[in-house]
């Protein structure tokens, strides 16, 4: 049940965050913004990190990540930076709750992407129910602003 309360509590802070990146968009470029808010993320990750201590010691890394864990670091860091330009550019060109109606489409990849890559399924009957939800609604989305 604690995962779940912290993925809800996820949800509320990032539909304060698009609704503010919404507001600000109209000031910066998309690009400006990322940059901006990617710099000053990194300050506060490190003020957190200290302040949660972590079961790691800050700046050291596990002793024993393999070259895959290296490669599969890699991998996030790209595809992170990737989804926030790409999130924050669709904000721009449309707005916040668009942008982030489509994007809650996100779940479906990541069960294809943990079967591709890793091989695990977890996929039930209730997951398909959802995916089949977040599916009808991106349609919508996706129908009605065109």
């Amino acid at each position: 049940m604690k995962g779940i309360t912290l993925a809800v509590l996820a949800a509320v802070v990032w539909g304060i965050e698009y609704a503010v990146a919404d507001q600000l968009l109209k000031k910066f470029s998309a690009v400006q913004f990322t940059i901006l808010t990617s710099a000053l993320s990194l300050g506060l990750s490190i003020l957190f990190g200290m302040i949660l201590k972590d079961e790691q010691p800050l700046f050291s890394l596990p002793k024993e990540l393999s070259t895959r864990d290296h490669g599969l670091m890699l991998l996030y860091i790209v595809a992170d930076v990737i989804t926030t330009f790409l999130i924050v550019f669709a904000i721009k060109q449309s707005n916040a709750t668009v942008a982030s109606m489509v994007e809650i489409s996100y779940p479906l990849f990541v069960a294809l992407f943990s079967w591709l890559l890793f091989k695990e399924n977890t996929i039930n009957s209730w997951t398909i129910v959802g995916f089949t939800f977040v599916l009808l609604g991106v349609g919508v989305i996706f129908h009605t602003s065109r």
